[in-house]
Formats: C-alpha cells, sequence, structure tokens
C-alpha cells in the first residue's frame, strides 16, 4: 500500500509535520531509508525524525533535504566547474562596474537594488528582453512628460548596458550568479525527469511549502504528475490584498482555480491569546521571558514553546543577554553579526590597525592613532593566546599603557611581543607601505598568509562558517576582477564584508525553549508561541524604496512586486495562529519602533469587546510600565474638557524636574498625565542604556572612581603637565575607563571605534582648553571646585509670592567646574541636543534652571554667580561642545578660550525669560485654575499619550 500521490491539501488547522508522518505509515522502518523528504528549511526535519523514532525506535532514516539542496545536487559537472558569486561578492562587482562605467543615472551605493533587480531578471526567465519591454512600457505612461519620459528611457539603457557588461564578465571568469545556478540546475532537471512516471526512490514527499522561486513553479508542476511523489500544502488562507501567494502556487500545479479557506476568522480562542503593550523593547522581553516562565511551571515541555523574533538584529544582543540568567534550557537561533563575534572583532581590529599603517605621516596625532589601534589589536583576546599565552594580563596592561604614552623614544617597538605582531603582519605590511595598487590574487594570497601566521585556535562552528564564507568572498572576488585595487579599497571592502556577515544556526531544535526567526517558525509544531516586535516595519516588515525601477513597471514586466511579499507575510501570519494552542503577541509603544502591527488590529477588531475597555477579560492586557489605562481613569473622561482637574494643584507642582518643566510649558496636559501616574515610569532604551555607561566615563575621567572600583587617582585641583601631554593623558584615562566599562557585546564594534578615535580624542582636545599656561614647559589645570553628578535638591522656583511657597527642584547636575573666576556647568548629552532657540525661549529649561538653582545654593547663593558661569551641553557622539548661554564677567575669557562666540546669548536674560515663562504659565494654572489643555506641536507624533489624547481631532 502507498500514500495518495499527487498534491493533497489541508485543513490550515492540521500539524503538516504530523500529517506527513502519518504518511509515511505505509512504509517499514526499513523501506523508510528509500524515500526522500523535501523541506522548505532544515528547522522542519528534526521534528520529523523525532516522531518517526517514537514509532520505529530503530530506523534508518529517509533522506531529508531543502529544495535548494536537491536543486543543487543535481548540478552536472560543467555546472560545477562554475565558480557562484555570493550576493555580497556581486555586489562589489556590480559596484566595481559603476566606478569605471561613467554612467548618469547609476551610481555607487545603487549595487544591491541593482543586483536585485538583475536577480529577478534571471529568475523570471527575462533577460534582454526585460529591457526592451521597460522602454515599451516607460513611453505607454501619459502621465509623465516627454523629459521624465527620456530620463527614464535613459536610466534604462543605462542598465541594459551595465547588465551586458555584467554578463560578459561573468562568462569570461567562468562565474556564475547564485540565481543563475540554481535555474539552469532547475532546467536540466527539468529535462531529464520530464518522460519519467516514477522518479529513483521509493517514495518522494515535499511539504510544508507556502511558496517558491519563480524558475521552480514549473518543476513542481512537473512533480505533480509522478506517480510516487506527493506534495502537501494546507489550504490557503484568505488574505488581505490581491495576492495569495500559497493560492497561486497551488493553482500553477494544479492548474486551475482553487478556493481559499471559508472562514474569515482567526482561529484564535480568546482566553488564550495575549496583546501585550509594553513600554520598550527591554520590557518586551522581560514580559517574554516571564510569559515562558509560567507556561513551562504549567508543565509545557521547553522545546514546544516558540519564542519568535520579528527582527533578529533588535533583539538579538538582549535575548543572549536575558536568557543567559534564565533556569530554563533555550535555543538561540537567530542570526547574530559576526562583527560582534571573537573571530568577527579579531579581524575588524586587524583590518582597522592596518588600513591606519598605510600612512606616511610623522605627526603626533596619526602615529598615535596607529598606536591606539595596535593596542586594540593586542589586547584582543585571540591576539595574545595566538602571540604570548604566557604573557599576563598586567604585561599587556603595561604594554598598552606605553603605546598610548607620547613619549617620542618609542620603548615599545623592542617588545618581543610587538616584533613578532610585524613579523606575522609582514606579508600585509610590506604591500601597504608601498601604497601602490596590486592584484587581487597578491592581495588575497597575503591576506591568507597572515591569518595563517596567527594560527587561530578553533572557533564554534557558526563563527567558523562566516569565517568561510568570508574567505569564499576574497576568492570570489580575486577571481572575477582583474583590475589592480589599492590596499584601501581592499581594505575596506574587508571590513564591509566583516560587518555585513552573520552567524546563524539551527542548534538543538529538540532542546530548549526555541528562540527563532518569525519567518523560520512556519509549520514548526509549538505548543506556546509568543512574538517580540509586532509592530508595523517589522511584522509585516518594511518595503524598501526601488530609486531605479519603480514597482509598478516591475509587476507589469511580470515581476512579483511588493504587494506578494506583504500577503506572504500575510500568509505566514495566518500560519502562525494555526500552529499553537497559547499565544502571546507583544510590541513596544516607543515611536522610534513603529505602530502596532495590523496583524494584531486584526485580532483586535475579532473580538467586539476590545474597543470599550481594556480589562483583564478582553485579549489587550497591561503590562507593567505601558501607557494603556483603562479609558475610564483618564482626566477628562467624564465629558469634561480635557485637562480639567480639581484636586490640588499646588500638590502637582511640589517637586519640579527639568524634564516636567518642559512639559508644563510645551503641553500641560503631557505634564498633568505624568503626575498622576497614568504612565509608570519609563523602562530604558537602547540610547539611554548606552547614555547610562557614557556618563559613567565621563564621571570617572574626573574622579577616577567607576562602579565602586578606583581605576586611578581623581583629578588632583592642580594638575601640572606638557602641552604635549595633556592630550595622550585624557585619551588614557578614557581608554581605561572605555574598557572597563564597556559591555562585551559592543566592544569591536563601530561604536566602540567610533568612540576611541573620535569621541573621546574630540573630548580630549575640549577639555586641554582649560588649562593655562604657567611657564614655557608646564600648563596648569586648577580648579576650586569640581562637581560631578551632583543632585540638585532644594529650593526651585516660587509657587505663590505672597506666602513664599516655592516649588522644591530635583535633578542631577553631570558636570560644574569652578576655576579661579569662572563656572562652567555642562550637560552630557549622548549625541542630539537642545537646540538654542529653545534654550534662550526656555522651552528646553534644563541649563538656565540647573544654574538659577546652583545660583541660590547656600554655597554659591550671590548675585555674582550667573555673571561669571558658562552653561553648555557636550554631545558625546558628535564629539561636539555647544554653549547655550554664559555671564557677562566671563564672555571675554569664553571667547579667548573658543567656547562660545559673539552670539552666544546671556545667561541672565536666559534666565530671566524662564522666571518669566514659569510665573505666566503656573499662574494661570494655579491662581486662575485654567485646564491642563493639550498643546498641538511637532512633538504630538512621539507624544507617549497620543492615542488618549487625540489632540488632532480637536485641532480639525
Amino acid at each position: 500500500m502507498f500514500p495518495e500521490s499527487g498534491v493533497r491539501i489541508f485543513d490550515a488547522e492540521n500539524d503538516l509535520i504530523a500529517q506527513l508522518s502519518s504518511e509515511l505509515d505505509c512504509f517499514s522502518a526499513e523501506e523508510l531509508r528509500e524515500l526522500l523528504i523535501v523541506l522548505p528549511t532544515q528547522r522542519l526535519a528534526p521534528y520529523l525524525l523525532a516522531t518517526l523514532a517514537a514509532k520505529h525506535g530503530s530506523f534508518v532514516a529517509p533522506t531529508v533535504l531543502t529544495l535548494e539542496t536537491l536543486i543543487h545536487q543535481h548540478a552536472n559537472d560543467a555546472l560545477k566547474s562554475n565558480t557562484i558569486l555570493s550576493p555580497s561578492a556581486e555586489e562589489l562587482l556590480i559596484a566595481s562596474l559603476l566606478k569605471q562605467g561613467n554612467f548618469r543615472h547609476l551610481q555607487k551605493g545603487h549595487e544591491h537594488e541593482i543586483r536585485e533587480f538583475f536577480s529577478q531578471i534571471d529568475s523570471f526567465h527575462l533577460k534582454d528582453n526585460a529591457f526592451s519591454r521597460l522602454r515599451s512600457l516607460i513611453r505607454k505612461d501619459i502621465y509623465r512628460d516627454e523629459w521624465h519620459i527620456g530620463s527614464l528611457v535613459e536610466r534604462v539603457d543605462e542598465l541594459h548596458v551595465l547588465y551586458k557588461r555584467y554578463q560578459d564578465l561573468l562568462k569570461s571568469k567562468n562565474a556564475m550568479s547564485s540565481d543563475q545556478f540554481a535555474v539552469q540546475c532547475v532546467q536540466d532537471i527539468l529535462n531529464d525527469w520530464k518522460d519519467l512516471k516514477t522518479l529513483k526512490w521509493r517514495w518522494t514527499f515535499l511539504a510544508c511549502f507556502t511558496t517558491v522561486k519563480p524558475y521552480c513553479k514549473d518543476l513542481f508542476r512537473l512533480l505533480a504528475k509522478k506517480e510516487n511523489l506527493s506534495l502537501l500544502f494546507t489550504e490557503a488562507p484568505k488574505v488581505l490584498g490581491h495576492h495569495s501567494p500559497l493560492k497561486e502556487l497551488l493553482e500553477y500545479i494544479l492548474e486551475k482555480e482553487i478556493p481559499v479557506a471559508h472562514h474569515e476568522d482567526l482561529p484564535l480562542i480568546k482566553e488564550n491569546t495575549r496583546i501585550v503593550a509594553c513600554d520598550s523593547i527591554f520590557a518586551e522581553v522581560q514580559e517574554a521571558l516571564a510569559c515562558i516562565r509560567k507556561y513551562l511551571d504549567q508543565g509545557c515541555p521547553e522545546s514546544r514553546i516558540g519564542l519568535l523574533v520579528s527582527h533578529e538584529k533588535t533583539y538579538a544582543k538582549i535575548l543572549a543577554s536575558a536568557l543567559e540568567k534564565e533556569k530554563f534550557k533555550s535555543n538561540l537561533a537567530i542570526a547574530q553579526p559576526f562583527s560582534q563575534t571573537l573571530l568577527g572583532s579579531w579581524l575588524l581590529r586587524l583590518f582597522k590597525y592596518l588600513l591606519a599603517s598605510r600612512s606616511h605621516a610623522q605627526d603626533r596625532k596619526t602615529q598615535q592613532n596607529i598606536k591606539n589601534l595596535l593596542s586594540d589589536f593586542l589586547s584582543h583576546p585571540l591576539t595574545s593566546k595566538s602571540l604570548a599565552p604566557e604573557r599576563t594580563v598586567e604585561s599587556i596592561q603595561i604594554l598598552q599603557y606605553e603605546l598610548a604614552s607620547s613619549d617620542a623614544e618609542n620603548a615599545w617597538e623592542a617588545d618581543p611581543f610587538v616584533k613578532n605582531i610585524f613579523y606575522m603582519l609582514f606579508p600585509l605590511q610590506t604591500l601597504l607601505k608601498e601604497q601602490k595598487k596590486e592584484k587581487l590574487l597578491i592581495w588575497n594570497s597575503a591576506l591568507r598568509e597572515v591569518i595563517a601566521n596567527f594560527r587561530l585556535p578553533e572557533q564554534k562552528r557558526s563563527e567558523e562558517e562566516a569565517m568561510h564564507q568570508f574567505e569564499d568572498f576574497c576568492e570570489q572576488w580575486s577571481h572575477c576582477w582583474d583590475a589592480s585595487v589599492s590596499g584601501s579599497e581592499f581594505l575596506h571592502a574587508l571590513v564591509n564584508r566583516v560587518q555585513s556577515l552573520e552567524t546563524r544556526s539551527v542548534g538543538f531544535p529538540l532542546e530548549g525553549v526555541q528562540v527563532v526567526d518569525l519567518i523560520e517558525a512556519r509549520y514548526v509544531p509549538f505548543e506556546v508561541i509568543v512574538v517580540l516586535g509586532c509592530v508595523e516595519g517589522r511584522f509585516p516588515r518594511s518595503l524598501p524604496n526601488d530609486r531605479l525601477v519603480g514597482d509598478l513597471l516591475k509587476v507589469r514586466l511580470g515581476i512579483s512586486g511588493w504587494q506578494y511579499i506583504e500577503a506572504l507575510e500575510d500568509t505566514t501570519f495566518h500560519l502562525l495562529c494555526n500552529q499553537a494552542k497559547y499565544f502571546s503577541f507583544l510590541y513596544s509603544l516607543n515611536k522610534d519602533f513603529g505602530s502596532r502591527s495590523r496583524f494584531l488590529e486584526r485580532i483586535v477588531g475579532q473580538d467586539r469587546g476590545l474597543a470599550l475597555a481594556h480589562n483583564e477579560s478582553s485579549l489587550l492586557l497591561r503590562c507593567p510600565g505601558t501607557h494603556i489605562v483603562p479609558s475610564g481613569q483618564l482626566p477628562g473622561h467624564d465629558g469634561a474638557p480635557k485637562g480639567r482637574f480639581t484636586a490640588d494643584r499646588y500638590a502637582l507642582f511640589e517637586h519640579i524636574s527639568a524634564s516636567s518643566l518642559a512639559q508644563v510649558f510645551r503641553c500641560p496636559y503631557q505634564f498633568l498625565l505624568n503626575k498622576l501616574d497614568v504612565k509608570a515610569k519609563e523602562e530604558d532604551s537602547s540610547s539611554l542604556w548606552e547614555g547610562r555607561w557614557l556618563h559613567e566615563i565621563l564621571e570617572a575621567f574626573y574622579t577616577g572612581e567607576l562602579r565602586g572600583h578606583r581605576h586611578f587617582e581623581s583629578l588632583p585641583q592642580k594638575l601640572i603637565l606638557k602641552k604635549s601631554q595633556i592630550v595622550p593623558y585624557a585619551e588614557q584615562r578614557l581608554h581605561i575607563l572605555t574598557e572597563h566599562c564597556l559591555p562585551n557585546s559592543v566592544k569591536g564594534s563601530p561604536f566602540h571605534w567610533h568612540l576611541l578615535h573620535f569621541a573621546w580624542p574630540r573630548f580630549a582636545q575640549h577639555w586641554s582648553k582649560f588649562f593655562e599656561e604657567e611657564t614655557e614647559d608646564s600648563w596648569v589645570f586648577s580648579t576650586k571646585q569640581s562637581l560631578k553628578e551632583y543632585s540638585l535638591v532644594g529650593k526651585g522656583l516660587p509657587l505663590d509670592r505672597k506666602t513664599d511657597r516655592w516649588s522644591s527642584l530635583l535633578g542631577t547636575l553631570d558636570s560644574l567646574d569652578s576655576y579661579s573666576e569662572h563656572t562652567v556647568l555642562v550637560d552630557y548629552k549622548r549625541k542630539h541636543v537642545d537646540a538654542v532657540s529653545e534654550v534662550v525661549s526656555g522651552l528646553s529649561p534644563q541649563l538656565p534652571l540647573y544654574a538659577l538653582a546652583m545660583a541660590q545654593n547656600r554655597f554659591y547663593e550671590d548675585e555674582s554667580f550667573l555673571d561669571r558661569c558658562l552653561v553648555g551641553y557636550w554631545s558625546i557622539i558628535e564629539g561636539r561642545w555647544q554653549a547655550r548661554g554664559v555671564g557677562e564677567h566671563s564672555k571675554t575669557w569664553a571667547l579667548e578660550k573658543k567656547l562660545v562666540s559673539a552670539q552666544t546669548p546671556l545667561l541672565h536674560n536666559i534666565v530671566d525669560t524662564l522666571q518669566t515663562l514659569w510665573d505666566q504659565t503656573v499662574f494661570t494654572l494655579l491662581q486662575e485654575q485654567k485646564d491642563f489643555a493639550p498643546q498641538a506641536n511637532e512633538a504630538c507624533d512621539y507624544c507617549p499619550f497620543s492615542g488618549i489624547c487625540r489632540i488632532e481631532e480637536q485641532v480639525s
């Protein structure tokens, strides 16, 4: 007895892996070895084999392949002799042709879109015909003028020229793109199998497909007619839009029209489905892990829980860190950047040092930069393990200190460790020092020799696979490109490739909670599904903008457009809803990550009671720290104007901070909601997390103490240095602190590089401005008082002058240094700072408020404080000082130091404006009992209360 051949369509609720397993019941344990099973991803195979093991105990497994592997295995010797290019190698070759081509419309930077377009031309069997058809379609456009049409046709002409040059290049080098290779393999299979009634296996199954590449559709149609082959599908869901990928695939295979699923509602049980709104992606992860712990406590097996990620780059690092602390096992099978692995970060440090070492410049700054990069490379664990395993951490730190020094004797060059490094790097450094162009074969040979010299220890399998991809990329590039390239071009291409590579592993699908990309979870038999990042732009994913050939033109050409891709994601969503019993869909309310997914809106809309209230019986639950609250608790819910508040208003202003004061001035309604704790305290976002430890580093620069550990002495009140020592001294302190403060996941990253070689040198240069020349050989940094992370608690601004009632100020002053006659008050910002106009108008009151608070402080209380004070921001990422106000007495001094310009406003005027704005605003709210009315401004789109306030409805 054999299974039924041909196309089999099952209800969407069916577990297709279980169904496939039952189809295999027709075969004995001995016969299973003679079967071929083709699945869309390798991830599904372990689940199938586990089911068979439960039934048969001992058996020889059937051959289980992905469709891609099956196709590639059929390549003949002639095809295999070709060099098959990776997408990255293709893009680099196209970029090189663009650089040579002198095109008007096509520029370097377009290579990714061009490669995608060329790939579509090959996949849809369009070839040269595509360009003539494109020209015809453009000329038929009655809505464009002749100039516009001519420009578009010229763009197509350039694409056609580039396509021919690219194909000629590949042909001359006996190379093919991966799509061209697959297309030719499929064509060979069609030719070889078209006259066969049966295939060579006892039986063949293809299961769990929702879509295939265009060139595979004819293959599926052919296979459906074989007598010993079964294709297993679920019914096509009813998706929104014009396309239904699964329906279209089935209709193509069967050559007839088929109906979609008759039911419209999603198969979700209300009591088993949760939609959780969280304040940040960190809150999302914590809520997801809490949810998983709950199901584990209820007896759900770990491997039956799927934690699905909509955007791997956003969640990979956070999940990796959070899962390390959990007691349950997990299989983290999502992509992570190769550049953040041990092997990838080593390559990056190597290439960046080599790039810098090319320079013949002898100036101190360039030479110090080279030494800093060498120091980074020396400190990498793979470098020290490979070359000097016997050296202690302390001895390497001493060497790093010598490298950070500006001592002209350069004693570090005699260090055996450094000499060994130079010997290992000699093949590449020799070529780089000559500063001339060489063939890629020569560059690649030198690179292989250098890497081999280090005898790197074996790494994780996923890292080794990424390394092989990197090596393949180098081989493919050197094989196809004959023109000589400079050392800079070669190394920059290598850096870009390392940064673009990802490490990915299936891991152990049957062990631990499965953390996988959402797309890869199709048809995986989970019992519980928790989805992170259910926002527009990620679930479904955002679609790219086609700058060269528009989506509509592609559709008319016969290429699947972006609507098809959207429909495919809709299909994935429907499949997920049929896969499990219990669901939790999580999303962040942070506007930076987009609005709630349209798929969640469909779930919400399916439950009619959701629009009335957000309570425990509805699908929409409240996560601690979210902005979503029952509508009955909002001010103004009873029909009164928004912002009506009749309780003790003075209590709202009893404690005031700079941020809450800005809310009073900009939107009193937002101030009121915050004071009423409608929104709980915000969770940290990634930028706030970075900002925290950047602040810690700058504080420790002065104090010498970081997180309870003293790394060196605090800056003395009087520090004397040679002028040439000032900047290196500052950079050294910052580098040491950075190494101790930066999380391991950030070390070796572009951000780490930016700090060491841009942000900190700029800060050191800025700090050097506060040194005064004492003698010809010595400069002095002298402060009367230095306050860092100083808590401001005390008198703020007056609430009622008659009763002498004052608000209490809450805040933390980042930095205040008092010199002989001047004081500098600084607020550190991660990147963006408040504009001058906003500070002057009082709408951004932080700096003038802190200056006023210090003027009223018992240590400074006199009118001269504001006259001799300079206030401003230091943007850490941009490495830039931006003054916002200066006292009249200090302006000449600040101009000489180039800390202000002639247009920098006087601090007295800014403080006066702040006090006037305070009196006007707070008087109307306290004395006249005006409503805390919403105010429409440009920040409304980013306000956490926009869904509650809906100010646009009132304005319109």
